[in-house]
């Protein structure tokens, strides 16, 4: 099925809406996941009610961060958190300038990836797909600790976390592995997770 639009509905919201959704680098498979016709059962109950209560912050357009782990494969953290971006974009496109993401989903590897091609080889597009990365209101980024993390892209990780806590931008990291493994320094480093967790 389709989003729904708002009750408001004209061309242009829907434009807005749609373009939003195009931007934020959604994966197809959830692109029209909602909260209302998620089926929640006892595999999937942790991670959703912890996205009902982020976004009862939206309309008063709260500023938050959210670590959502869980060690069990398959339990519903990507969907839940795919959710999130959605409903975050169907109640905020009226802050969408049609240009610059309103919200960003990535996973870590690809991240890591895109740090360390713009750390070799300086492209403008890969920096531009970073400052995107930064600037997003809301950026979800699934997969972290999905493997371990060299210092030099930390390093770069680290300025994107901070970046983004200095300027009350949300964040929210989806993971297979504990909020407190992530803070090793094989991961993400008790550095980066007090950015996230405060």
């Amino acid at each position: 099925g389709k989003l729904p639009m708002p009750e408001t509905e004209t061309c242009h919201h829907r434009l807005r809406i749609e373009e939003a959704m195009k931007l934020s680098n959604m994966p197809e498979i959830y692109k029209n996941a909602l909260y209302a016709t998620a089926v929640i059962d006892s595999d999937n109950a942790e991670p959703m009610e912890r996205i009902k209560y982020i976004m009862s912050g939206f309309e008063r357009k709260e500023y938050f961060n959210a670590v959502i782990t869980g060690e069990v494969c398959g339990t519903g953290k990507t969907h839940a958190a795919c959710i999130l971006i959605n409903e975050y974009i169907i109640k905020r496109y009226g802050d969408f300038d049609m240009e610059s993401p309103l919200a960003v989903y990535t996973d870590m590897t690809s991240l890591m990836y895109r740090i360390k091609r713009n750390i070799d080889h300086k492209d403008p597009e890969l920096a531009s797909y970073i400052d995107g990365i930064v600037e997003a209101p809301l950026l979800v980024i699934d997969d972290v600790g999905a493997s371990r993390i060299s210092d030099y892209v930390r390093d770069e990780a680290f300025y994107i976390f901070n970046e983004r806590y200095m300027n009350k931008r949300s964040t929210v990291i989806v993971s297979n592995i504990s909020a407190k493994q992530l803070q090793s320094e094989n991961y993400l480093t008790q550095r980066i997770m007090s950015r996230l967790t405060q």
